[in-house]
């Protein structure tokens, strides 16, 4: 799941987190395929709130940036919002587009046996709302459902930015700390949405916003050395625990939760003694968790289609395999034509 936001900022220890995320989220899907016994790693789609929380950091970050002058007036500060938003999921479509239309044509090609093609044209109709990464606006939701956290995060987005585009000091701040005080000790997230997922990732991304702000504070302090490894002992742990109760598939996601905001206010503060890693692979690796997340899904639906009856030691290898090698295959050819396309004359 590429970051939304400033490429120039990536740091490989979100990157690998970024990746390690995907697969873990990935590994609860097998269920499926009929893959429903006991294992590792099964409730881990908790990290979807990690992306939430990164996304509004970087995005807060980016508009900090942003001069007020150049905002004048609201209805430009809409025009940037909305321009920001779509430029930043465009790319995704060349990743999306495929296995979403797989995954609907596999979903509902039983249907066009059982109750005739009207029903199966019916339901192919909510296919273009999800192409663009509309569907969580609707009651249905969304048919890929893996991909329904970059459909509200696509709508909640531009909220998001309205509220970082207006200058009014600390505004952002007040009405982030003030809707995750309320959305947070009224909804279970994670087992329930309220009233949908499209007010989840804003209350995600609204804890993004908080970090930023507490990290653009402690940047500047001047920290005696004890409490700088004091920082540092919190970022190893809360990387670590987060990892382990998910691997040991206990119930913590409020914990959880808190160990993801402590972590990120820790690497970005500047006052831990771990640096940034500048890695070329744990770059790669977080740029792939966004095609093998996207295509994993579609795998399954291929799978369960055409070897319904396969033993399931050979459906998660043909899962993991598969999946792995498309999201592979599908990152060169992008890589491939962005390149192509920067050698171009202008």
């Amino acid at each position: 799941m590429e970051q939304i936001a400033k490429k120039a900022v990536r740091d490989g220890k979100i990157e690998i987190i970024r990746f390690l995320a995907a697969v873990i989220i990935m590994n609860g899907h097998a269920v499926s395929l009929g893959f429903n016994s006991e294992r590792p790693f099964m409730y881990g789609w908790i990290y979807v709130e990690f992306f939430f929380i990164v996304t509004g950091f970087f995005t807060a970050g980016y508009f900090s940036k942003k001069n007020s002058n150049g905002y004048p007036g609201y209805i430009n500060i809409l025009k940037v919002s909305a321009g920001y938003t779509v430029s930043k999921f465009i790319p995704f479509l060349a990743y999306t587009i495929i296995p979403v239309i797989i995954t609907y044509v596999f979903r509902n090609l039983p249907f066009l046996s059982e109750a005739g093609k009207v029903s199966f044209i019916n339901r192919l109709t909510r296919l273009p709302a999800e192409l663009l990464y509309l569907s969580e606006a609707s009651p249905h939701g969304t048919l890929s459902y893996p991909l329904w956290f970059l459909s509200a995060m696509f709508i909640a987005l531009p909220f998001i930015c309205i509220i970082l585009n207006i200058k009014i000091v600390k505004l952002d701040l007040f009405i982030a700390v003030g809707y995750c005080a309320f959305y947070y000790q009224i909804a279970d997230f994670g087992l329930i949405a309220m009233p949908n997922t499209i007010f989840r990732a804003f209350g995600g991304m609204c804890l993004g916003i908080i970090i930023w702000h507490f990290t653009e504070w402690i940047r500047v302090k001047t920290i005696r050395f004890p409490l700088r490894v004091m920082i540092t002992v919190i970022e190893v742990f809360t990387f670590i625990l987060p990892l382990f109760i998910s691997f040991m598939n206990y119930s913590m996601r409020d914990f959880q939760l808190i160990c993801f905001i402590l972590w990120m206010a820790a690497i970005q503060s500047g006052q831990s003694l771990i640096p940034k890693i500048n890695s070329s692979f744990f770059n790669f690796l977080g740029k792939l968790s966004m095609p093998i997340y996207v295509w994993h899904f579609a795998v399954i639906c291929i799978i369960n289609y055409f070897l319904p009856n396969a033993q399931m030691g050979l459906k998660i290898a043909l899962f993991w395999i598969l999946t792995f090698a498309i999201g592979i295959a599908n990152l060169i050819i992008v890589n491939s034509v962005k390149k192509s396309k920067k050698k171009q004359p202008v």
